[in-house]
């Protein structure tokens, strides 16, 4: 039985904690932007020789980096809370489902890891995606909102530009999906060609083949990494 059989109520009953992970990522984003910002303009006085007080980007710069710090570790410290109440809901839930009156027979070992391994595996996706789905809203806001408060015709390009942000997104996750695809239905073939060389090896020795498919498999193997790696590179972007 999958995991998302299960059904949304376990990812529903993490979401508060996501969305104080999300509130906590959106806190270390604008101390990130603090940092940056007193980086950049102690650097830019530093290079026209404008008179700055120093001392002063300085402890904004300190107050940037803490709040980045910290909120991160708050964030991913609401993250893991938020993914254990996936969790126990749905444990709770497969628990139910196993042990109704209508359900369908099953072994042990099938009820366990409906509880114990698709639980943690929905828990792990849902904690990654919820807040990262979240911040993928809010971040974008706060910055062209920065943007406007320093210069308005650059907050208005970042606004104009956003619409891109996600049409770019979706053109590389259909191309990370294309190359996904055909990388499995080739290490697919491949498994069938060995599993198929294996079952067949005495034949093949009997006539003297065994050499001649012993060099099909080679070639097969370097195809499958070398878009292996293809599809490494596009994943990390």
């Amino acid at each position: 039985m999958p995991a998302a059989r299960l059904g949304p109520q376990p990812a529903a009953a993490g979401l508060p904690w996501f969305r104080a992970a999300a509130g906590a990522g959106l806190v270390s984003s604008a101390g990130l932007a603090l940092l940056l910002d007193a980086i950049a303009t102690l650097l830019s006085a530093r290079l026209q020789d404008h008179p700055l007080s120093a001392t002063h980007w300085i402890l904004l710069g300190l107050v940037g980096l803490a709040a980045q710090t910290a909120a991160s570790l708050v964030a991913g410290l609401f993250a893991a809370r938020g993914a254990a109440a996936v969790e126990r809901s749905a444990r709770r839930q497969g628990l139910a489902a196993v042990l109704s009156p209508g359900a369908a027979p099953g072994n042990s070992a099938t009820a366990s890891r409906l509880l114990v391994e698709e639980a943690r595996k929905m828990a792990e996706a849902t904690a990654r995606w919820e807040p990262a789905r979240l911040r993928a809203v809010l971040v974008p806001a706060l910055l062209v909102g920065l943007a406007f408060a320093v210069n308005w015709l650059v907050g208005l390009l970042l606004l104009l530009a956003a619409p891109l942000i996600p049409l770019n997104m979706a053109a590389f996750g259909l191309g990370a999906q294309r190359l996904s695809e055909q990388q499995a239905i080739q290490m697919a073939s491949l498994d069938e060609l060995v599993l198929d060389r294996i079952k067949g090896a005495a034949t093949l020795r009997a006539f003297g083949a065994a050499q001649r498919e012993r060099a099909v498999g080679p070639p097969a193997a370097d195809a499958l990494a070398r878009r292996a790696r293809v599809v490494g590179e596009v994943a990390r972007g």
